[in-house]
């Protein structure tokens, strides 16, 4: 697949920072101890997205087997979540897409390399 690197959304996403905060949510283990946890990221587009246009957020396992996980947003929400992610390590980046049900890549944002997912909380990337 060819990647398309449109510049005002790389500075709008390219320097995802990673900084955690504790909200117990996702998967646990039948006993209330949690075993998954979340990844929400917050993006920005200059100067703006158009209507209909679809943000993917991707988070794929760092090392092994790389399964991926993903979820679908309305690119003018500027704010997503992948939930219930198993406790691990994961690069994790956007596509723009036009939002057509064979979609075409508009843009892709650098990975955010290595994002440590920890059971029962949710890690805000920006």
């Amino acid at each position: 697949m060819k990647k398309i690197f449109s510049s005002a959304l790389v500075l709008g996403v390219a320097s995802l920072m990673a900084s955690g905060c504790i909200i117990v949510d996702g998967g646990d283990d039948g006993n209330g101890t949690p075993t998954t946890g979340d990844i929400q990221l917050s993006w920005s587009t200059s100067p703006g997205c158009p209507t209909g246009n679809t943000v993917e957020l991707i988070a794929l396992e760092s090392g092994g087997a790389q399964k991926m996980f993903t979820n679908l947003f309305d690119c003018t929400a500027g704010t997503g979540v992948i939930d219930d992610l198993p406790v691990g390590a994961y690069d994790v980046f956007i596509n723009v897409t036009d939002g057509q049900a064979s979609p075409t890549l508009l843009a892709q944002s650098f990975s955010e390399p290595n994002v440590q997912v920890i059971a029962g909380q949710v890690v805000t990337l920006n």
